[in-house]
């Protein structure tokens, strides 16, 4: 192997170290803004395609930002068997990992804020003034809120701290629930049933509704009514005034209230609905008209 000349080990040296003094001063004097791995979201796997909307439920408020979490199932990356639902008994598999999602987003003044009106069919035309009122004024997010922020930039891919909403969409939360009375003690009642909520509560809080016990509270401006008995192919009288002492166990009801009844189990009533009664046809009886 040839030695090399201690006149060229000088040249490379002097070269070796001409590039790394001009590469400082390059870094000190023109400061380049290089790209960084903090402008990847540690939630980047959760997300496989662009995303430019996030729906989830709202944790924190604060002036001009707001956090929302979702949980995350990923089913996908547990053990066949648990994916399968094949477990045998006493297995120490783990089941499938579970991952809150947490984002934090700011909002300017080109934020739309939408959110549907609760609206509550009162009955008779009656209409209390606050409930014009509540659905009258603007939208106000609060804590426990589900939401879907839509923004113009891949969440999977902005600064964390550039994250703006272009827009958010407030939902309803559940306040209605179907249901049968077990029990009636005067002006309170005992009602197993399940509410009807929106597809997006039902996915963040875990599957559909499965029934529960609710105690209805039924005040003086409660209004409580009922449609006409039905006969099968007669339409319906009209609906009717009723009091809290004509509900009965067993009384099917439908229910109304400004609450979040996905959340809450005392639920104060503002209307109630009873199912009507189903009038039986009357057995045919024999056709004498038959010639003999």
């Amino acid at each position: 192997m040839k030695k090399l000349d201690p006149l060229n080990l000088v040249i490379i040296g002097a070269v070796v170290v001409a590039v790394g003094i001009g590469g400082y001063l390059y870094f000190v004097i023109a400061k380049p803004t290089l790209p960084s791995l903090s402008y990847v979201s540690p939630y980047i796997l959760d997300f496989t395609t662009p995303s430019y909307a996030f729906s989830g439920k709202v944790t924190k408020v604060s002036t001009q930002s707001f956090t929302v979490t979702k949980v995350i199932d990923n089913t996908s990356q547990a053990p066949v068997a648990v994916r399968t639902g094949r477990i045998e008994p006493n297995s120490k598999l783990s089941p499938a990992p579970i991952k809150k999602v947490s984002l934090q987003v700011k909002m300017t003044d080109k934020t739309q804020v939408n959110k549907d009106p609760q609206v509550i069919p009162y009955l008779f035309g009656q209409i209390p003034a606050e409930a014009k009122n509540q659905n009258a004024q603007k939208p106000n997010m609060v804590v426990g809120d589900l939401v879907t922020v839509n923004t113009q930039n891949d969440i999977r891919t902005t600064n964390p701290n550039s994250l703006v909403a272009s827009s958010i969409d407030i939902f309803t939360q559940p306040f209605r629930i179907d249901g049968i009375v077990s029990s009636v003690q005067g002006n309170t009642i005992t009602l197993n049933g399940t509410y009807a909520g929106t597809t997006l509560s039902n996915l963040i809080q875990g599957g559909q509704p499965t029934p529960k016990d609710y105690t209805i509270k039924i005040a003086s401006d409660t209004q409580i009514g009922q449609a006409g008995p039905i006969t099968p192919g007669k339409p319906g009288s009209r609906d009717v005034h009723l009091n809290a002492q004509d509900i009965a166990m067993g009384s099917r009801l439908t229910v109304y209230s400004d609450q979040d009844v996905s959340v809450e189990t005392t639920i104060n009533a503002r209307v109630i609905v009873v199912a009507p009664t189903v009038l039986a046809i009357p057995a045919a009886g024999p056709n004498t008209n038959v010639p003999q």
